[in-house]
């Protein structure tokens, strides 16, 4: 995988803000419908680069400053004079360079992506059609044990509240596993627990 960067928080300002708005958009999903979840997620997007375009606006064209739009970044370079709100100040304003940004997939990474995601789902179709067959006694029974105890899962919580939990346990899980190391630490950290908690009741 390539994205541990991510989910181990390596860099928080990375990871803060796509953990917290997938996690919004899951929880929003689940108690509002996607159409209105994601209709009102765009009206949001949209707003908010409004704001910031209108905000550069008043700030180069009325305060006078060179302030540079954190939005054109995804477009490489900005010219302000072709820019129909700067006309005005487009004598003013220079060309301000930005790194390019590709919003668009590459189709080598589709291709092996869709190999890989091809291989797993044939493995997965073979492995079921082995367990509904019953090719393997025990192997299907202890199948059908699974699928009787996921009945009561299905009981307790839905698809959306399991996809919430485990957005969330993969932000959390790894990064304490990383913290706190091999299972040692575990067990010193709750003899520490422990020692303060009696020492605390001693007092």
């Amino acid at each position: 995988m390539g994205c541990e960067h991510i989910y181990l928080w390596q860099d928080p300002v990375v990871t803060a803000p796509i953990f917290a708005s997938v996690l919004i958009v899951l929880v929003s999903i689940s108690y509002y419908s996607l159409i209105s979840v994601a209709s009102y997620t765009a009206l949001f997007v949209v707003g908010t680069v409004a704001g910031i375009k209108l905000y550069v606006y008043v700030a180069n064209a009325v305060l006078k400053k060179n302030v540079n739009d954190p939005v054109q970044k995804c477009a490489g370079m900005i010219n302000f004079a072709s820019m129909p709100l700067l006309i005005a100040t487009s004598a003013n304003v220079d060309i301000l360079p930005f790194p390019a940004f590709d919003p668009t997939i590459p189709e080598e990474s589709i291709t092996a992506a869709a190999g890989k995601a091809c291989g797993k789902i044939n493995c997965a179709i073979r492995e079921l059609r082995r367990l509904f067959l019953i090719e393997n006694l025990v192997e299907s029974v202890k199948f059908g044990i699974a699928l009787w105890f996921m009945t009561y899962v299905g009981n307790c919580f839905n698809a959306m509240t399991l996809v919430i939990l485990a957005w969330v346990g993969l932000f959390t899980i790894p990064k304490v596993k990383l913290i706190l190391g091999p299972t040692g630490r575990f067990s010193r950290v709750a003899f520490l627990t422990r020692t303060y908690y009696v020492s605390y009741r001693s007092i």
